[in-house]
């Protein structure tokens, strides 16, 4: 019963936070960016799952009151699937893919060579990722 109370008094204090500051008054680019950006680092340390998990309905919330921003960009869609993309491109540590996690287990990888190639894919994923989503948001694909 304190978690749903605690939950309510969350969403008064956004709504009054909301009242304050706008979304809509930032970049959209700055917004799609920066949150798959904040995706991909969280998403490195927790699961993947659990990282789209937890940003999707805030950005979704987020996005909604910028709406007419980042519609030339393909609208909250391309906000969301960015969130999807970033998550998923995340693969620095054992921790982040079940995939790393079995590699990792059988001790013949090193985990600095897990890093130093995850880090590389990342950067080369969110690079094409956002090239791709950017592009189909403005050629109004989605």
């Amino acid at each position: 019963m304190f978690t749903m109370f605690h939950g309510f008094h969350l969403v008064e204090e956004y709504h009054q936070w909301k009242k304050e500051h706008r979304f809509g008054s930032w970049s959209p680019l700055v917004v799609i960016i920066g949150s798959g950006l904040l995706c991909y680092l969280m998403a490195n340390f927790i699961s993947h799952t659990a990282t789209a998990a937890l940003f999707i309905p805030i950005l979704a919330i987020a996005g909604s009151s910028m709406t007419a921003q980042l519609a030339p960009f393909g609208g909250v869609s391309t906000l969301l699937i960015g969130v999807a993309i970033c998550s998923s491109v995340a693969m620095v540590l054992p921790i982040s893919t079940p995939p790393n996690a079995l590699a990792d287990a059988t001790g013949f990888i090193q985990q600095k060579y897990m890093v130093k190639t995850g880090l590389i894919m990342g950067m080369v994923g969110l690079l094409i990722g956002y090239i791709v989503l950017i592009f189909c948001g403005v050629n109004g694909i989605f």
